[in-house]
């Protein structure tokens, strides 16, 4: 099955709320790698070491995949903050996004409900104020094929705008592809003649 279309971010935004003399100061940053999000995170909690809390959530790929997200309450009761900062973000359709709530607590206490509206809201706030673009729906492709034929697939694949997201070498070629929905058909029939009909194909379908 193919993935559903979702927006990501094309630059940071910030937004900043207060609720009950708290102070929530949400940053959204555009990320395409679980390394680059853990980064911005400590890059965070470096520049404001005296908040109370950095909680964060992202997601590194499509928002409807069963994977590539990460989430932390950061010293907030479990499950007040990381989680529903992540709901909001996975509801709205964005992926490919970091957020980063900073707060610094104002003196009254929310309750958990409380902390679950105010991260929520910072989070619903921020995503408002980005600049979004639409990922196109991509699917993946498995092929294998002989070794002689590696030089007519790899010339193909450089042509177009698939990507290879793993490769195998073993008695013959193993490629995983990552490719736009549009140019399936053509391009592994393109692949299929290069081969000599002698191409293997397991398509995500």
């Amino acid at each position: 099955m193919s993935q559903l279309t979702y927006q990501r971010p094309t630059e940071p935004a910030e937004a900043i709320i207060e609720v009950k003399k708290s102070r929530f100061i949400a940053q959204a940053f555009p990320i395409t790698t679980e390394k680059e999000a853990k980064a911005i995170i400590a890059n965070v909690k470096s520049q404001t070491p005296n908040a109370n809390h950095h909680c964060s959530a992202f997601i590194i790929n499509s928002p409807f995949s069963s994977g590539g997200y990460g989430f932390s309450d950061d010293g907030e009761p479990s499950g007040t903050a990381g989680r529903p900062m992540y709901s909001v973000i996975a509801g709205a359709g964005i992926g490919q996004v970091c957020v980063v709530v900073t707060r610094f607590f104002g003196g009254t206490k929310l309750g958990t409900g409380g902390l679950v509206r105010a991260y929520s809201a910072s989070v619903r706030e921020v995503l408002n104020q980005l600049t979004l673009e639409s990922v196109k729906p991509l699917i993946e492709a498995e092929l294998r094929f002989a070794y002689p034929h590696s030089s007519n697939v790899e010339s193909i694949l450089h042509n177009s705008s698939a990507t290879i997201t793993q490769q195998t070498f073993t008695d013959e070629v193993t490629l995983t592809i990552s490719m736009e929905e549009s140019q399936e058909q053509d391009l592994l029939t393109r692949l299929q003649d290069a081969c000599k009909g002698q191409l293997i194909i397991r398509s995500s379908r």
